[in-house]
């Protein structure tokens, strides 16, 4: 592992490059560590690694009942990509029909909140709107 400064690596950047065929450059700002200088390889093989471990965890990741996933889709904690997914489907039409089937609302569809802008609506829109006496 070698710590080389930008200015330097500036200058003699075929040098560098060359060196960060076989190891890791570090290259530095102001003394701190900033960006390393990696194989083409390397990095592949580090991507597909990562690539492996998240695959890894989701398979760790509890699977639960379709009812569960349409729950929290509808209260808004999953999207709608992740619980088509999960459950199968083909896109959002079928998520919105499996929603439908199950008696949960979509997502933002919570009565309470629909009343509380509705009045809230009304009560900005009240000056502007015509009386039965007015017409």
């Amino acid at each position: 592992m070698q710590k080389v400064p930008a200015a330097e690596i500036a200058k003699n950047f075929g040098e560098w490059h060359d060196r960060a065929l076989n190891e890791p450059v570090f290259v530095t700002r102001y003394g701190r560590e900033s960006v390393v200088i990696v194989s083409a390889q390397l990095y592949g093989d580090l991507v597909s690694t990562n690539d492996i471990a998240k695959r890894d965890e989701r398979k760790r990741t509890p699977l639960f009942s379709p009812h569960q996933i349409l729950q929290a889709y509808s209260r808004g904690h999953i999207g709608s990509d992740e619980a088509a997914t999960r459950l199968g489907l083909g896109g959002y039409r079928d998520l919105a029909v499996a929603l439908e089937d199950a008696g949960l609302p979509l997502p933002g569809t919570d009565e309470n909140r629909i009343k509380r802008e509705a009045i809230g609506a009304a009560k900005l829109l009240a000056p502007y709107l015509l009386r039965d006496n007015d017409a």
